[in-house]
This record gives structure tokens, sequence and C-alpha cells, in this order.
């Protein structure tokens, strides 16, 4: 993570829709994630268990970024911000 980054943080963290979360963060930048493209492709059985949209919705902020249930599924705070999250 580089300096920059490491000075910011999630705000705020609200369900969208689908797997779309809209993030707020300490500088003022704000942006919409979908995570849906990445969770279809992976194959990881852990991830594939948050397809279930009241599941998916059971995230928190953490200081390194995102997080379902202690860790099992996360994004990173760097990856969130700059929306480069796995697409295709």
């Amino acid at each position: 993570m580089n300096a920059e980054i490491d000075e910011i943080d999630i705000v705020t963290a609200e369900y969208v829709d689908g797997y779309r979360i809209k993030l707020a963060y300490s500088d003022g930048h704000e942006n919409i994630i979908d995570l849906e493209p990445f969770m279809r492709k992976t194959g990881q059985p852990s991830v594939k268990k948050y397809l279930k949209v009241e599941k998916f919705k059971q995230f928190r902020i953490t200081g390194a970024g995102l997080d379902w249930n202690d860790m099992e599924m996360c994004y990173p705070l760097e990856d969130l911000y700059n929306d480069t999250i796995i697409k295709k």
C-alpha cells in the first residue's frame, strides 16, 4: 500500500443493490464498487457462498478495507479506492 492510501480510511460503506457497495473515504473520495464480476469468476468456495445477497450484505469496515465473517472474504482498501478489483 502506498503512503497516500495509508492515510485514508473508509468512512461509510452502504449496500446499494446486487453486489454493489457505495464507499466514502476520509479524503472525500466516493465510489460504487461492483464485486459481482469477481465473485462469479473466482473458484473460491468461501467467496461463492456470498453470492447469496443476504449473506453478501453482512460486510463490515476494517482498517484494511471491507471484510465478511472475520476475513473469510475481504477486499483491500487500495483496490477498493482505485476500483481495481478484477472485473473479467
